[in-house]
């Protein structure tokens, strides 16, 4: 019997917890030091406060701050257990007003196409995306295994979380690679692709030439994932199980999410 797309999508998408414990086992790798916990106090009333853990790597000649898993979306029922990036970025400058790092920030997609309200039926955006901020030059840029075609019915969220703090223009800093042909589920493992090749090359250039054979190469996503994670499958059990359920948590429309929270913040810059 022929496997259907759905089948395929459900054998290989990464679920948000998934593609955090990826990220994890890349800090650990890179990193050697303990990674920092951040509270992260929304700015929407009914959000959850979120703590994350972020790992410092430095490799050639360069400070990165490796982050787990934001989201684009502002709402509070939309991906609750994810933190805000607008959030994310304005607590860690107001802790870190010197810093000259480079953030790494893989990013949800989780919003209503068109702006609309994820309560209705296929509408809610569901991808994922490398979002890196170098903190030296004020410059944002995100990294897309998808296309360019969506920003006609996706609004970028990235223009509102930028504001006047920081460089970013779409036309400019959108990379979109165009190598999911054909299927909707190797975004998670493409951004981790990208993610490792950043810190080991730090040149974002090479991420054209990464092309994946999810189908031809592993049986499912938990043969990807026990190829980075040692033991993976051994040690977590039956939690593994639970770790490859997407939450597919709806909300509202965007229209309530939160604008510009970076635009009251000045950056600092050493003296």
């Amino acid at each position: 019997m022929a496997i259907s797309a759905r089948d395929d999508k459900q054998r290989y998408r990464l679920a948000p917890s998934e593609i955090n414990a990826l990220i994890s086992a890349a800090g650990e790798k890179y990193g050697k030091q303990e990674p920092v916990e951040l509270e992260i106090i929304s700015s929407v009333q009914g959000s959850l406060n979120h703590f994350v853990r972020y790992h410092t790597i430095h490799r050639l000649s360069k400070c990165y701050k490796l982050f787990p898993l934001c989201k684009d979306a502002g709402t509070p029922t939309n991906e609750p257990n994810l933190p805000f990036i607008g959030d994310l970025v304005a607590k860690y400058i107001e802790k870190n007003p010197y810093d000259q790092s480079m953030l790494i920030l893989p990013m949800r997609m989780c919003r209503g196409y068109y702006q609309l309200s994820v309560w209705i039926p296929y509408v809610k955006r569901k991808h994922v995306v490398l979002v890196t901020l170098d903190l030296a030059a004020n410059q944002i840029e995100l990294y897309d295994p998808g296309n360019k075609f969506s920003q006609w019915t996706y609004p970028d969220k990235l223009v509102s979380v930028a504001g006047k703090a920081f460089l970013y223009d779409p036309a400019k800093h959108y990379h979109a690679y165009g190598v999911q042909v054909g299927e909707d589920y190797s975004c998670g493992q493409y951004v981790h692709q990208y993610l490792l090749k950043f810190l080991e090359t730090a040149n974002p250039d090479d991420f054209a030439k990464i092309r994946l054979q999810l189908k031809q190469d592993y049986v499912d996503k938990i043969a990807y994932l026990s190829q980075y994670i040692p033991h993976y499958v051994t040690n977590m059990g039956t939690e593994s199980i639970l770790l490859t359920f997407d939450s597919d948590n709806e909300g509202e429309s965007d229209s309530a999410d939160t604008d510009g929270l970076v635009d009251s913040f000045t950056k600092i810059e050493p003296t």
